[in-house]
C-alpha cells in the first residue's frame, strides 16, 4: 500500500494497494486506507485523493465505496492484467467531502 505520486502543484494524490488473499476479508486494507487518507489530508495540502482498480476486482472496489469515495467513471483498456487489457474504475474523495465521511468511519 502506498501513494503512486504526490502532486502538490495540483494538490492531488493516488492510493494503490494489494493484499495477499489469505489476509483479505479481515478489514486490514480498509483500516490501512483510512489511516493513509487521514495522513494525506492532515499532513499535506491535498485537495483530491484518487483510487483506481480493475473492473474485474470487486473486492478492491468495495474499499473506496465503503469509505465514501465517489465513482467518477471507467477508463477503458487502461491496464494490462494477465496479458489482456482491462478497464479501470476511478474513485475520488475531495477535501471538502473528507470531513463528513471520516465521521462515518
Amino acid at each position: 500500500m502506498g501513494l503512486h505520486y504526490l502532486d502538490l502543484v495540483n494538490k492531488r494524490t493516488s492510493i494503490g494497494y494489494y493484499l495477499a488473499e489469505r489476509f483479505q476479508k479481515k478489514g486490514i486494507m480498509t483500516a490501512c486506507t483510512k489511516a493513509l487518507i487521514r495522513y494525506v489530508y492532515e499532513e499535506f495540502d491535498v485537495n483530491r485523493v484518487e483510487i483506481q482498480m480493475s473492473t474485474r476486482n470487486p473486492k478492491s472496489r468495495a474499499i473506496p465505496e465503503r469509505l465514501g469515495f465517489t465513482q467518477e467513471g471507467v477508463l477503458r483498456d487502461s491496464e494490462r492484467l494477465r496479458g489482456a487489457f482491462s478497464d479501470s474504475y476511478v474513485y475520488s474523495l475531495l477535501r471538502e467531502e473528507y470531513g463528513d465521511v471520516k465521521e462515518e468511519w
